[in-house]
């Protein structure tokens, strides 16, 4: 079976469990109302999504269809099971390094070195304003840190932070990524990286960069 598929199985499981308990998560943290006895709307990277409690199907806003791949609808099916009931947003983000439970993740590996970073970094490099398509797209913040940074939510109180330093002669260009740190209040701490990962995505898609997929298509 390919990864694709996987993804797809794994989807299914997803759905499964939350036409089974979806209520009971509801429930367990009570942040998320229920309209019309049976959508759940989610906003995920500043665009809202529903989720339907009889099927376990997510939907555009508009009832549609949802047109997220698999793995990434499995992180809105993840953020709804595990947040705690008292999550609160601290309003300050750190580095995988700093925040524990995420430590593990802070090596170079596939969770914490996202393929569209490098795009990322490129289309600053070539073009700075690209900074207001990306704070209009996500309803972002500007930030006081590094050459360009701001702050977007992919989740209401889930905030990742991204800095950007433009390189010289001696260094090249970097982009950090930080975490809201009570994240895993919010989030299993894999699906943490990995939402970090599909925000880079999103943003290269906003502004045109092109970049390298990882295994599935958000």
């Amino acid at each position: 079976m390919d990864k694709l598929n996987c993804y797809e199985v794994g989807l299914d499981e997803w759905k499964k469990e939350f036409v089974k308990d979806g209520l009971k998560f509801i429930d367990a943290h009570q942040r998320y109302e229920i309209i019309e006895d049976r959508f759940i709307p989610v906003m995920f990277f500043n665009r809202t999504y529903r989720v339907d409690l009889l099927t376990g199907n997510l939907l555009e806003e508009d009832g549609e269809k949802c047109q997220l791949q698999a793995m990434t609808q499995m992180m809105i099916f993840s953020h709804l099971k595990y947040i705690h009931r008292d999550a609160a947003a601290s309003g300050i983000t750190k580095g995988i390094s700093e925040i524990d439970g995420l430590k593990y993740f802070s090596s170079k590996s596939m969770f914490s070195v996202f393929p569209a970073k490098e795009a990322l970094e490129k289309a600053f490099d070539e073009n700075p304003d690209v900074i207001d398509i990306i704070l209009e797209r996500f309803n972002g913040v500007r930030e006081e840190m590094g050459d360009i940074s701001f702050s977007i939510c992919a989740f209401k109180d889930v905030k990742y932070t991204y800095i950007y330093w433009k390189g010289d002669d001696e260094f090249a260009s970097t982009l950090k990524t930080l975490y809201e740190v009570n994240i895993l209040d919010f989030l299993h701490m894999e699906a943490a990286l990995l939402v970090g990962g599909i925000g880079t995505e999103l943003i290269c898609q906003a502004i045109g960069a092109e970049y390298k997929k990882w295994s599935w298509e958000i």
